[in-house]
């Protein structure tokens, strides 16, 4: 258990680090990026995600599951060498393919010219699409210290590299990708040492299936994800600009913050579920999983509450006058941020029962609502309809899962409760966007002012509860 708590915690510091520094880095980017050159570097930061999906065929995700199923250290070397050729056959299939046909490829953004935006995006996702590897490698075997370094090294280089072309050379959003690309290719070496180091590359014909059979069926999966968070920007650009891609993958970005900052919380509080729900009968069990629920749901509004109250401000004083209407949208990404996370406690009631084809409904479910809504929404309202969009996509999914829960291992959520502190967390955000000093530093200072105060009244309030909370993990 100490080396289990050990792990994760490195996990947790090695998967949260690149995303807060890359967050810190958004000031300086959005400095050298004009909204429409930001706009490009998002749209295929957008593609290289669900490309890499095809290019690993989502086979590193048949390690975590087959990996220990060969008992054998040569059998384990002869898995690694076929998740390998696997990805070798895939990426060199699908990178010739979009090369053949780029005239179809540039239809997804027709803004963006295929040399050099697409050619810089394809050859990263190319090079790192073999990361994929070691890093899940290192996971399985419980070598933390291994995945941390390796995924902190990737994250200096690609930063080194894009600070290099952006600032120094400043040459914009090709620069940007440019450095993304070099860095892959100077890391696709180490990626292949560790891989040969640790596999025998030869076809297995029934290695092969196994690796297959598990990881189709997740490619469905992870297209619905890829769908739901992150299809809009192509609705945007397709209907309006790149500008306001730039604008709202911002916004987008900063309200995603509350998602970096909770997944430590959901992390640890996960087995915590799990172990009360299986060592507890029942009736002892749901009672308590239910007190504690409810201090998470307060700390999801305390952490979104606090991001939307000071967002717009914030936007105004860190990012360039370009980007401030970002700062408008963000209470509205907050909403799908907000609904995402209660979602994921509803998660934990139907994984308990092993339902977990309910989840996969409620995602595939959830994507169709998605293009739906931003398919009606974004030709008429662009980047604020899209926010909307998500926003109601993320409170539908969220009303069909705890429907779901309901059959599963349900435990209460205060909806009415919910509903309320809704409804004032709008009104005071409204309530300080608009009526309080229109001096951009006095209005920061009396909201800073504010949310100690109501943060020091909430833990005299609720110490009891909160210490209850602590005491479990």
């Amino acid at each position: 258990m100490p080396s289990l708590l050990k792990n994760t915690v490195i996990y947790t510091i090695g998967r949260m680090f690149p995303q807060m520094a890359n967050f810190i880095l958004l000031p300086l980017y959005t400095r050298y990026l004009s909204t429409d050159g930001y706009g490009i570097v998002e749209s295929m930061l957008v593609f290289g995600m669900i490309l890499s999906i095809f290019l690993s065929m989502a086979s590193e995700r048949s390690m975590f599951r087959l990996y220990y199923d060969y008992g054998s250290i040569k059998g384990r070397m002869y898995f690694v060498g076929n998740v390998f050729l696997l990805i070798l056959m895939s990426s060199t299939f699908f990178t010739v393919g979009l090369f053949l046909f780029d005239d179809y490829v540039t239809i997804i953004y027709e803004s963006i010219e295929f040399n050099p935006y697409y050619v810089y995006t394809i050859v990263s996702s190319f090079c790192l699409s073999y990361s994929f590897i070691p890093m899940t490698l290192f996971q399985v075997e419980g070598k933390a210290i291994n995945f941390i370094f390796l995924n902190i090294g990737i994250f200096l280089l690609n930063t080194a590299f894009i600070v290099f072309f952006v600032v120094i050379e400043e040459q914009g959003s090709e620069g940007y990708l440019k450095g993304k690309m070099i860095a892959s290719i100077i890391l696709l070496p180490v990626f292949l040492w560790i891989i040969f180091k640790r596999s025998i590359v030869k076809f297995k014909f029934e290695v092969l299936k196994n690796i297959l059979s598990f990881s189709i069926p997740m490619i469905p999966v992870l297209i619905m994800a890829w769908v739901l968070n992150m299809s809009n920007r192509i609705f945007i650009e397709q209907y309006y600009s790149l500008e306001e891609v730039g604008v709202f993958s911002l916004a987008f970005k900063i309200a995603s913050l509350g998602s970096i900052i909770l997944a430590a919380l959901f992390t640890s509080y996960n087995p915590v579920f799990y172990k009360i729900a299986n060592e507890k009968g029942v009736r002892d069990a749901k009672p308590e999983l239910k007190k504690v629920n409810n201090v998470i749901i307060i700390a999801v509004f305390a952490v979104l509450g606090v991001i939307a109250f000071l967002s717009e401000e914030l936007i105004m004083v860190v990012f360039d006058s370009r980007y401030h209407l970002a700062g408008k949208l963000i209470p509205v990404l907050l909403l799908s941020v907000l609904f995402v996370q209660l979602t994921g406690l509803l998660n934990l009631m139907i994984y308990q029962q092993k339902k977990t084809y309910l989840v996969t409904i409620v995602s595939v479910v959830g994507a169709f609502t998605s293009v739906g809504l931003n398919f009606i929404l974004v030709p008429n309202y662009g980047m604020w309809g899209a926010a909307y969009a998500s926003a109601l996509t993320s409170f539908f999914m969220f009303l069909l899962e705890y429907i779901f829960a309901t059959k599963a291992y349900f435990i209460p959520m205060p909806i009415f409760r919910i509903s309320g502190w809704l409804v004032v967390l709008s009104v005071v955000i409204y309530v300080g966007n608009y009526f309080l000093s229109e001096t951009i530093w006095l209005k920061l200072l009396v909201k800073l002012l504010l949310i100690v105060l109501m943060i020091a009244f909430f833990y005299q309030n609720n110490r009891g509860k909160i210490q209850f909370l602590l005491k479990d993990f």
